[in-house]
C-alpha cells in the first residue's frame, strides 16, 4: 500500500504543483514529504482544506479515485473553527469505518 506522503507527491505531480508551493500553502518545512514519519491530523486537515479536490478515501485508504467526483465537503480556503472541526470529525469517522472493516477481516 502506498504511503500518504507518496500519494501526496503523486497528486502534486498530476496537478503540476511544486513541493515548495505545497509546503508554503500548508505551512510546513521544506522537505516535509521526503522525511520519514506520519502526517499528524492537523496537517492532514490543512491539506484537505487547501486541496479540497483530493479524495480522502484515496489518500488514506487507496480506495476510489484521486479526485473527488462531487465536492461533498464545501470548505473555503479560510475555514472557521467549526468547518475545521467538521473535517476532523469526518476523518475520524472514516478511520472508524476502516477499522471496523479490518476487524471483520481479522475475526
Amino acid at each position: 500500500m502506498m504511503k500518504i506522503k507518496e500519494k501526496l507527491k503523486e497528486y502534486l505531480s498530476v496537478k503540476k504543483i511544486t513541493k515548495l508551493e505545497f509546503y508554503n500553502n500548508i505551512n510546513v518545512a521544506n522537505g516535509y514529504l521526503d522525511k520519514d514519519g506520519a502526517i499528524n491530523s492537523d496537517i492532514l486537515a490543512t491539506i484537505l482544506i487547501k486541496y479540497s479536490d483530493i479524495n480522502i478515501n484515496w489518500l488514506l485508504f487507496g480506495e476510489e479515485n484521486m479526485f473527488m467526483k462531487n465536492q461533498d465537503l464545501d470548505i473555503s480556503s479560510q475555514p472557521s473553527c467549526g468547518e475545521s472541526c467538521k473535517l476532523k470529525d469526518y476523518i475520524i469517522d472514516l478511520q472508524k469505518e476502516k477499522i471496523k472493516l479490518l476487524e471483520k477481516l481479522v475475526l
